[in-house]
């Protein structure tokens, strides 16, 4: 649960280095809501929200992220994660870890094409979304392959699929400037800080990543 948590600050702290972005917390997202139509209720929630000091924002909305995600997300990115860390990553296991990670990621990517054209995690870029979410589903799929596989359980991929969703607003929260394509744990930002943590699992355990007995049936064939 800690790990996707490190991943949004670090995708918030990466966002920073965005030309024209800066620390404003709740200045992006109320405006959002504005714009929507929202309420001034749910603009006030957000104001009494953000008028902590911005350290604790972030802690608060962190540890929110670990308790939500790994209690209340986690029955519906299970049901995700049966599929493409259950079903799919089995099928794939005999071309080995990286290829099995970036394929299936990609595919967990473009599965998500109607929802993403639509605005979801994009609603500025839709179009260019569409590669944007591919690429981020593909640099993230490494890092859960290795948590599934070393944990032998699709529960610790859902775990990690159900904090990373209740993270990932985090950056919009607490930055203004910037777009949906440079910005927050989708962006290029968060691609980069996924990019850097591939290169480290490569480092560490190189192509020398097998799958747990359950999958190695598959591998064997």
């Amino acid at each position: 649960a800690l790990t996707p948590a490190a991943f949004v600050a670090s995708a918030l702290v990466a966002s920073l280095a965005v030309p024209g972005v800066r620390c404003a917390p709740g200045e992006a997202m109320i405006a959002s809501i504005v714009a929507a139509g929202g309420s001034q209720e749910q603009v006030d929630q957000i104001r009494c929200f953000v008028a902590a000091p911005p350290l604790e924002i972030v802690q608060k909305s962190l540890l929110k992220a670990v308790v939500v995600g790994g209690i209340v997300n986690i029955i519906p990115c299970f049901g995700e994660e049966v599929g493409w860390r259950g079903w799919l990553l089995r099928e794939l296991a005999p071309l080995g870890f990286w290829r099995a990670s970036l394929i299936s990621g990609a595919m967990w990517g473009l599965w998500h094409a109607p929802l993403t054209i639509q605005g979801h995690n994009y609603p500025q870029h839709p179009g260019a979304g569409i590669a944007m979410m591919t690429a981020f589903c593909a640099l993230l799929s490494p890092s859960m392959t290795l948590l599934r596989w070393k944990s032998r359980s699709v529960w610790s991929a859902a775990i990690f699929h159900g904090v990373l969703n209740a993270g990932g607003a985090l950056p919009m929260l607490m930055l203004a400037g910037g777009n949906d394509l440079t910005i927050g744990v989708t962006g290029l930002a968060g691609l980069l800080v996924l990019a850097g943590a591939n290169v480290t699992i490569f480092a560490l355990c190189g192509d020398d990543i097998r799958p747990v007995l359950e999958d190695a049936w598959v591998a064997k064939q």
